[in-house]
């Protein structure tokens, strides 16, 4: 599981495309083939509190490569928010 916080003021209906797009491009990387089962799945809002909106994404993963597939998530999540011109929580 990775959970991906974004600022409660930011719109889902942009968000949570975007996110799925990163996953289904991961899924379909050739060098991620043999760490992920499936593609990787946006769950939704996991949580609401403090101006920060959590979405949840679930991997499947190869035995010992959830470390490295979840740090590839965030930073390609990260990499497409920041593109989209998304902000991150404020702290």
């Amino acid at each position: 599981m990775v959970d991906i916080p974004v600022g409660y003021s930011e719109s889902l209906d942009i968000v949570l495309p975007l996110i799925r797009e990163v996953a289904r491009e991961l899924d379909g990387a050739p060098e991620w083939t043999t760490r992920l089962l499936e593609e990787p799945v946006v769950a939704g809002v996991e949580s609401m509190a403090g101006g920060v909106v959590t979405i949840r994404i679930i991997a499947k993963c190869a035995p010992n490569e959830n470390f490295p597939v979840s740090r590839e998530i965030r930073e390609r999540v990260k990499a497409a928010l920041d593109a989209a011109g998304i902000g991150g929580p404020q702290v």
